[in-house]
Formats: structure tokens, sequence, C-alpha cells
């Protein structure tokens, strides 16, 4: 989508949905693979340049949700 690309710990490319001057939004896909429970950092990389700096380090957490049960009803079944 442009020459920029967003790099999620050490080799997860965060596929690019927009960008502005300012702000780069990526989203992450079902596959990522990624672990909820770790704090990762990101990069920005721009193509044929490297990585972009910045004086703060950018980590990056998610916080897994749940927005939809299916079915609604029913007996739930439980994982060990």
């Amino acid at each position: 989508m442009c020459e920029y690309e967003v790099m999620i710990g050490s080799s997860y490319r965060c596929p690019i949905t927009s960008k502005t001057l300012t702000q780069i939004t990526c989203q992450i896909t079902n596959g990522s693979m990624l672990d909820a429970s770790q704090t990762e950092i990101v990069r920005v990389v721009r193509n044929g340049q490297g990585y972009l700096n910045s004086i703060v380090e950018s980590r990056f957490q998610f916080i897994p949700s749940i927005y939809s049960v299916s079915p609604r009803q029913g007996k739930p079944v439980f994982y060990k």
C-alpha cells in the first residue's frame, strides 16, 4: 500500500490498512501468532532507507476481546 512497513516483534509484518502524513494504521491478522501476554517492540521501516528513528522506543501489546459468541444457546464446552 505504501513505502512503509510496520514490524511487530522480531518478524511479524503488520498489513497497513491506511496512512496519513502523521499516522500509519495496520491490522493484525487472525493467523499472526502474536502472543497476547507479551509486549512487543514496534518498528516502522521505510523501504530502501531502514528503520525510522524515535526518541522513545515504541511498544505494543494487544488485549484480546470477544465480540460475539455462536451459537447463542446450547451447552457450554470447556477445554482443558
